[in-house]
């Protein structure tokens, strides 16, 4: 089984006779040992620039490693950036990892998504590269 951390920032406000309002974080602070998060699905068009940090919390220095990044991209193992470009449309699992001197971060999967470049003015493209036809402006009656 597999367990979910949920981190919540929440907010809370008091008023006092005089109006004021007072802010109180109640996020828990981030542990030493690395922990991935942010996005797990990525896309650019074929040829465009692609960029991407990997999010991590932890004490740093932090060294990433991504394995199976498609051809074209490549990643700067002290920031976990991943730069580059990539020609082909389709879609690459790639594995993103983490470590410092408490130890490894759980493995987290995320997927960069070429997009296809629509064939004709007349398409659009969406998230998952699938061409599809224009939204009409107009509201049928």
């Amino acid at each position: 089984m597999r367990a979910r951390l949920f981190v919540a920032i929440l907010l809370l406000a008091s008023a006092s006779a005089f109006g004021t309002e007072e802010a109180v974080v109640l996020t828990p602070k981030a542990g030493p040992a690395p922990r991935i998060n942010g996005a797990r699905v990525f896309g650019v068009r074929p040829g465009s620039p692609f960029l991407f940090t990997i999010a991590a919390t932890g004490e740093r220095p932090i060294r990433y490693a991504a394995e199976g990044l498609p051809g074209g991209l490549r990643l700067d193992p002290a920031t976990g950036r991943i730069a580059g470009s990539v020609a082909i449309p389709g879609t690459h699992a790639v594995t993103l990892s983490a470590a410092n001197r408490h130890g490894p971060s759980p493995t987290g999967r995320a997927r960069p998504r070429p997009r296809r470049s629509p064939r004709t003015s007349s398409t659009r493209t969406s998230r998952c590269g699938r061409s599809s036809p224009p939204r009409s402006s107009s509201a049928a009656t």
